[in-house]
């Protein structure tokens, strides 16, 4: 097998490394789902099964916001990469994450329900990853339910002191 270039090690070093530190992240934060967590061959079959999961939870309503806001934290902590775009900062764990904020956004009740169970500093954090496969109108979507779902939740806490 050929020698890797230093460049190269080094990309392949750093991607051992955050292989190591997703599987712990995912242990600590689901511990409901240490066997998956332990199963998972890498960090994109961790997502992949994280998104199903998500996808689960809308499938018998009403979706679980625990899990979900769970998840989104979760892999928002693992997204944490340096603004930087230089080859060495990119690897398979970034893509993973990029994949994994992309495709919540696809889903149209995911889209439309964003706002119930996803921080707006986390969808303004991702904005361009939560984009990247919609039309300016899905995104204007996204937009427009987290803000209704957030005036109705103030709403409704109004609403509550009133009545106390």
């Amino acid at each position: 097998m050929p020698e890797c270039s230093p460049e190269i090690e080094e990309i392949l070093q750093r991607h051992r490394e955050r292989q190591r530190d997703w599987r712990g992240k995912a242990q600590r934060s689901f511990p409901e789902l240490q066997a998956e967590t332990t199963a998972a061959v890498n960090v994109l079959d961790w997502l992949t099964f994280l998104y199903q999961k998500i996808e689960e939870s809308y499938a018998t309503p009403p979706p679980d916001d625990r899990f979900l806001q769970r998840a989104v934290w979760h892999v928002d902590e693992c997204s944490r990469i340096p603004t930087e775009t230089t080859l060495s900062e990119c690897d398979p764990s970034t893509s993973a994450d990029i994949g994994f904020w992309a495709r919540l956004a696809t889903n149209p009740k995911m889209r439309a329900d964003l706002g119930r169970w996803c921080e707006f500093g986390l969808l303004e954090a991702h904005e361009e990853w939560v984009r990247y496969w919609l039309t300016k109108a899905e995104w204007e979507e996204v937009l427009n339910s987290y803000r209704a779902q957030r005036l109705e939740r103030y709403r409704q806490k109004a609403r509550k002191r009133k009545t106390q």
